[in-house]
């Protein structure tokens, strides 16, 4: 999507890119808080990441238990 990481080993990494979740599962929002930063080279990949990260969150009144960080390891 954006960049950040690679389809084959030969690929470049763009180290500049990615996202920065200010919010997680289990907290409370308010209107107007930021849930993530973008960081793009492109206004379009920007826009893409954006709207697709929007399509990703959910919200509830009640709270939701918080998730584990870590859900599994393949061995």
């Amino acid at each position: 999507m954006l960049g950040a990481g690679r389809t084959n080993k030969e690929d470049d990494v763009e180290k500049d890119v990615g996202i920065s979740f200010r919010k997680k599962v289990g907290d409370e929002v308010k209107v107007g808080d930021t849930l993530a930063i973008v960081y793009a080279n492109s206004i379009e990949k920007a826009e893409k990441a954006s709207n697709d990260l929007k399509d990703a969150y959910s919200f509830s009144i009640e709270k939701t238990e918080n998730m584990p960080t870590i859900l599994g390891v393949i061995k």
